[in-house]
């Protein structure tokens, strides 16, 4: 099973960590954050841009579901596409 089943790339700030598709508990929002160096952004196409991104926005996080990302049409950002 893979560890990052919502990577959408190779994160561009720090170089070693997987940019993941996250969903806020609290809110229920989606965003992206990186797996090691944790900076987020609010949508994957920003993730790009190494002037965005900011730390501590979204709090306590949890994967998504397939169908939460497709709702949003973020499945289109994803290394593996889910089916």
């Amino acid at each position: 099973m893979n560890p990052y089943p919502h990577r959408t790339e190779w994160c561009p700030r720090c170089n070693q960590g997987w940019v993941e598709i996250r969903k806020e508990v609290e809110r229920g929002t989606l965003f992206v954050r990186c797996s090691e160096c944790l900076v987020q952004w609010h949508h994957p196409a920003e993730a790009k841009d190494l002037e965005a991104g900011f730390r501590n926005h979204y709090q306590e996080a949890v994967e998504p579901t397939s169908d939460e990302i497709r709702a949003k049409q973020w499945e289109l950002y994803l290394v593996e596409p889910q089916g």
